[in-house]
């Protein structure tokens, strides 16, 4: 499970990535491990002002200083590399992570060898039955469908980082696998 932390929702080129987290489920015992987080190293200069204003900064625990003085994402590369060639991996939301950050240079997850597994959030769609105000189903947020899914109370909550969202996409993930008939 990847989830990723970023300076905003246009994707690449135009915003960065800032932070990995990944979790990892073990179908047979059921048990989630958090295996990897960091944050992504860029100097001031490397950050455009809106990049260094960024959503994230404001509604996490992540703050600029951290960026600074992140791990060089060459190291970060190879790092995810070494974690996820052969490995099944899905995300919440593949059409964000993926779609618009981690496919891209120097990630290029799709080419690590990975084994890409079905969205979360598309699956968990009519699961959780959340209606658009104008149209259809809508899309659940993380925190919607842990909340509907798991049953717990979202003031354990805490997400908005990167390794955080990604154990709480496990459980999700852990309760679609028990119940709904994902399949991994």
């Amino acid at each position: 499970m990847i989830d990723t932390e970023t300076s905003g929702l246009y994707g690449f080129p135009r915003d960065r990535v800032f932070e990995v987290g990944i979790c990892s489920y073990n179908i047979q015992t059921g048990a989630i491990e958090r295996e990897y987080n960091t944050v992504i190293k860029y100097n001031s200069a490397e950050l455009t002002d809106e990049q260094k204003n960024a959503w994230i900064f404001k509604h996490s625990s992540l703050d600029l200083s951290d960026v600074y003085n992140g791990t060089d994402i060459n190291t970060v590369v190879n790092e995810l590399k070494s974690l996820l060639s052969g490995q099944r991996v899905t995300m919440y939301n593949v059409a964000y992570d993926l779609g618009k950050f981690l496919r891209y240079e120097p990630f290029s997850l799709e080419s690590m060898g990975i084994i890409l597994q079905p969205c979360l959030m598309e699956f968990c769609t009519p699961i959780c039955n959340i209606r658009h105000r104008y149209h259809g189903l809508k899309y659940p947020r993380l925190k919607e469908a842990w909340k509907l899914l798991t049953g717990k109370e979202l003031n354990k909550f805490v997400g908005h980082r990167a390794v955080d969202d990604a154990y709480y996409s496990a459980e999700i993930l852990s309760v679609l696998v028990d119940r709904y008939e994902y399949t991994t």
